[in-house]
């Protein structure tokens, strides 16, 4: 981890994100996600335990109003890459996309939101002593999101409820000698409630819920999460900002409507304008302030009304603001980002000057990128050349990927540009509108992406054409694992199949050790559940699922499955996958565990050191 010097705000506001990087002690060093693909576990993780954290040291309403400002950080970048975007998944489609261009708030915040939601469904202290036998299980290992999600029920289903007495209590972590263990994780298993989650009565519960759980749609639906929303996260702090913003934006919308009527501003608003003084934030938390300002710039869109950002709050009413607040002045990063972003989108010229000593001070890509595409989106002459101009002198001072990530933004920008001017051209040459091309989100969807959960019960890759151009949104295949999938067992996959110009399917499923099955057979358009047998000689396929357990994935309801027995001969290697097929894989690891390799190398290391100077 490099702390980067955004962080020095002179009155240790932001020491969450020491918090954040402590954390990554055990999510994401001890515990690793397992590819890219899974980068959720790594980040997430460490938010929730972030959070965690400043509910501890600060009190619980720091928890939510952190989670409450970075609703919007992730609300803006879904917004930004489009909500069908598969980059704004949990579960990532990197099917040899740089994990570069799917880089975004979404695996930190997304992430975070389930394991709150989760965390909702089996109450605080069931959640810590989950996440206390998580982190034990997966020391020093990698982890994907299946082994997770088979994980996380497992111990949910396996935990034997006690006996409901009014004197359950956490059992500690003695010895029998009565000496305490060592700390094995950051959280406190059974949490304050102590072992009291463990009842009969909420053990049902908990596995109630657990089983009408959709986890596919937990982990690869699109766009904002859907089981918790920004008021989940309220909390006075953010209402005593939110109160004063209100009152701003009372103040600008008598100011604007006195401006565009060409009539003097109401003394009565300039009275109340001039009563605030730089007391009304003073001992506020950064998160406060923040919270205010990004109040103002989800306001500063007047569209609805006819207006530009520069007519919602002009320029003279952003100067008044700031003479009462001073957030020019501000030494800390969060504040002079949200301020300067919001006077770039109302074009306030004078920020001009800060914001390119901001960007060129710091590379930190959670800044420099939204400053740039809001520098390069200013008005012809204000703004646009300056922001190509700046980075062309300072790209060298920038890290390599955010180098290679702030050229991308500003080639994109340059790109709509020139397509809107030939646009314009083609409508002056021809006298009749035209209709504009559409524009892809960032990080556009491949004509085919890679899906993949990982997991004990049978790690499945599914890979399925999907037109970009649809005006149907993307759907991701639902399947239903029943069983593991060693040699010679049956696994049964449920697939709702779309309709394809040709109806075809081939699947095959490779065991732990065995030799590839094949199966392939012509299917109607409409959800078929195949069960597939791996044997020495051939591969059987019928339709009789056996019972799902509890820990199984739901699958939708589909019409009656169609009838389907095949047999083929064993094949050396597996079949090649037409565009027109679903093709099921189990994915195999690869690779050495690192980790116990480089903790063994150094402790022989320090042997032979302390070995050497005891012989001297």
């Amino acid at each position: 981890t490099f702390a980067t010097p955004t962080l020095l705000a002179g009155d240790r506001s932001l020491a969450d994100v020491i918090a954040h990087e402590i954390a990554h002690s055990w999510t994401g060093n001890l515990v690793t996600n397992h590819t890219w693909d899974h980068f959720w576990l790594n980040e997430g993780w460490t938010v929730w335990l972030e959070r965690k954290i400043a509910s501890a040291v600060k009190g619980p309403d720091h928890g939510k109003l952190s989670a409450q400002v970075n609703w919007k950080h992730l609300q803006d970048d879904v917004d930004r890459m489009g909500a069908s975007n598969p980059f704004t998944r949990l579960v990532w489609p990197l099917n040899g996309q740089d994990p570069d261009e799917a880089f975004s708030s979404v695996p930190y915040e997304k992430g975070f939101n389930l394991l709150h939601y989760l965390e909702s469904l089996v109450g605080e202290a069931a959640f810590l002593a989950f996440v206390n036998h998580y982190l034990l299980t997966f020391k020093t290992r990698t982890v994907t999101t299946g082994e997770f999600r088979d994980c996380f029920v497992e111990f949910f289903r396996e935990t034997k409820p006690l006996p409901t007495t009014p004197t359950n209590k956490a059992k500690g972590s003695s010895t029998k000698k009565g000496k305490k263990q060592p700390v094995k994780s950051p959280v406190k298993a059974g949490g304050s409630e102590g072992e009291s989650w463990r009842d009969e009565e909420a053990h049902e519960a908990r596995l109630m819920a657990l089983s009408a759980l959709d986890w596919p749609q937990l982990f690869l639906s699109t766009g904002m999460p859907s089981y918790v929303t920004a008021d989940t996260f309220a909390n006075k702090l953010s209402i005593t900002a939110l109160d004063l913003s209100e009152k701003w934006l009372a103040y600008a919308q008598s100011y604007s409507d006195a401006l565009l009527e060409d009539k003097p501003v109401p003394s009565q608003t300039l009275a109340g304008i001039y009563k605030h003084k730089e007391q009304d934030v003073r001992g506020w938390s950064s998160q406060q302030t923040c919270i205010f300002l990004e109040d103002l710039i989800a306001n500063s869109d007047g569209s609805d009304d006819g207006l530009r950002p520069d007519q919602v709050f002009p320029s003279e009413f952003l100067s008044i603001l700031d003479s009462r607040y001073a957030f020019s002045k501000s030494t800390n990063a969060e504040i002079a980002f949200r301020w300067q972003s919001l006077c770039l989108r109302c074009a306030f010229l004078p920020v001009l000057q800060q914001v390119t000593d901001f960007i060129t001070s710091q590379g930190r890509m959670k800044f420099v990128r939204p400053l740039y595409r809001l520098l390069r989106a200013l008005p012809a002459g204000s703004g646009a050349q300056l922001a190509v101009d700046t980075f062309e002198a300072h790209k060298d001072f920038y890290h390599p990927i955010a180098r290679k990530m702030i050229a991308a933004d500003l080639q994109r920008a340059a790109d709509r540009e020139a397509d809107t001017e030939r646009l314009v051209a083609a409508e002056l040459e021809d006298g009749e509108e035209m209709e504009p091309a559409a524009v892809e989100p960032e990080a556009a969807a491949e004509a085919s992406e890679e899906v993949s959960f990982g997991g004990t019960l049978a790690d499945i890759v599914v890979d399925i054409p999907v037109s970009v151009d649809s005006e149907q949104p993307l759907q991701d295949p639902l399947w239903e694992v029943v069983t593991p999938l060693p040699a010679a067992e049956t696994a049964s996959v449920a697939i709702p199949i779309q309709s394809q110009p040709q109806p075809e399917i081939q699947t095959a499923l490779v065991g732990p050790d065995s030799p590839e099955a094949a199966v392939a057979a012509d299917v109607p358009n409409e959800a078929t559940t195949v069960t597939l047998s791996s044997a020495t000689t051939s591969s059987a396929a019928s339709v009789d699922p056996p019972a799902s357990p509890a820990n199984a994935v739901p699958a939708r309801e589909s019409p009656a499955p169609a009838t389907i027995t095949a047999t083929a001969p064993i094949s050396a290697a597996p079949p090649t996958a037409r565009p027109s097929q679903v093709v099921a894989v189990p994915k195999k690891r690869t690779g050495w565990n690192l980790v116990p390799l480089l903790t063994f190398g150094a402790s022989v290391a320090f042997l032979l050191l302390a070995h050497s100077r005891r012989g001297k």
